[in-house]
């Protein structure tokens, strides 16, 4: 049964609700309201007040009318328990499954990593040794003013800078050889990963160790509206990753390789959307430009798709999306193509937006 306008005035009116803040004009497309709102910025959730098996059939407006709601009715999240950086500056380790609020970048983000292996043993205190290469982009990490010294394949010196700070050096590895690490002076918490970038430390012992990815299963409420028939969904966040290890990395996805929205291409300068029959890409921006933050929207219906990514051209398409799985993720539900970084916002819209409204939403966190 549709809710009365004077039901639908109290639940919106400030302090009621969903509250004040999801009722900012930002979020509105089209004129209409979201239905789910999770914002790691100010850690606050909001999610319909519509039923989730009434969820399919329901009106946009009734869908529209949201009240408070807990991390834990959008996501349930399976972590290790790694590494973060709190808002006073240090490095924290997170309980398992706890989500991390990350402050790295001056504001707290909800901070997301796929799966990783280091590569180097006994990491602790680095000694000489070698590692495969695996033909990909490859990144060292350590801790302290020690001089790394890379010879074989690559060759370099990577000298830290202090004992608090972690020092990176990506390089370009060929497949099937070798690199020599040879330490001298202070080099602690070592970590040597087959990707563009250095991400949470995993300690090691006599054997390499990988880390599993942190899986953000959305929960019943948001995989509910993002399987209706008409639907937008808004991701943003910042980027860890910067140049493309896997053809595409998931921003919003499923437990396969097939439904994503996310990004892709060169650099991933591209905003993706895949529904399991057709491609959609559109134009995101170069690398300097979207590191700094990215928005991607996509909207669908029985007719097909449309996608923007940062305020760019919209694209479209007819493949209609009946492919879309049961089970949403922020992320992946998989090991591999998380896009890592720290993510700022997720708003998802009960109804297909237009391209003008979709443009506008398609931007990084205000």
């Amino acid at each position: 049964m549709s809710l009365t306008i004077a039901t639908r005035r109290a639940l919106l009116s400030p302090g009621k609700g969903g509250g004040a803040w999801c009722n900012d004009p930002r979020y509105l497309a089209d004129g209409q309201r979201p239905a789910a709102i999770a914002n790691f910025r100010d850690w606050r959730f909001a999610i319909t007040t519509v039923a989730a098996g009434s969820i399919p059939s329901a009106t946009a407006m009734d869908l529209g009318v949201m009240r408070e709601a807990t991390f834990a009715e959008w996501f349930s999240l399976t972590a290790g328990g790694y590494n973060y950086i709190a808002q006073d500056g240090s490095e924290q380790t997170a309980a398992p499954n706890i989500p991390r609020q990350d402050w790295t970048n001056g504001v707290r983000q909800f901070k997301l990593n796929g799966s990783t292996t280091n590569l180097l043993l006994n990491s602790a205190t680095l000694a000489t040794q070698s590692v495969s290469t695996s033909g990909n982009i490859m990144t060292l990490s350590f801790y302290g003013t020690g001089t790394v010294t890379l010879s074989g394949a690559v060759t370099a010196a990577v000298t830290g800078t202090s004992a608090t700070s972690r020092t990176t050096y990506s390089m370009a590895t060929p497949g099937g050889s070798s690199i020599t690490f040879t330490p001298s002076g202070t080099v602690t918490r070592a970590q040597f990963e087959a990707q563009a970038f250095a991400s949470p430390y995993v300690g090691t012992g006599g054997g390499v160790v990988a880390r599993p990815a942190e899986v953000a299963q959305m929960a019943t409420v948001p995989t509910a509206l993002l399987n209706r028939t008409t639907v937008t969904a808004v991701a943003r966040m910042r980027p860890q990753f910067t140049v493309p290890e896997f053809p595409y990395r998931a921003l919003i996805g499923t437990a396969g390789t097939y439904q994503r929205i996310g990004t892709s291409g060169a650099n991933n300068s591209l905003a993706q959307a895949y529904d399991g029959k057709a491609d959609l890409t559109a134009t995101l921006g170069s690398g300097g430009a979207w590191m700094a933050g990215v928005g991607v929207a996509c909207a669908w219906d029985a007719a097909g798709k449309s996608l923007c990514g940062n305020g760019g051209t919209v694209t479209s398409d007819t493949a209609i999306p009946h492919a879309w799985a049961t089970s949403w993720y922020l992320g992946t539900g998989t090991a591999a193509n998380t896009a890592d970084g720290w993510y700022d916002e997720v708003v998802i819209y009960p109804f297909r937006a237009s391209d003008a409204a979709l443009a506008q939403i398609a931007s990084k966190y205000p």
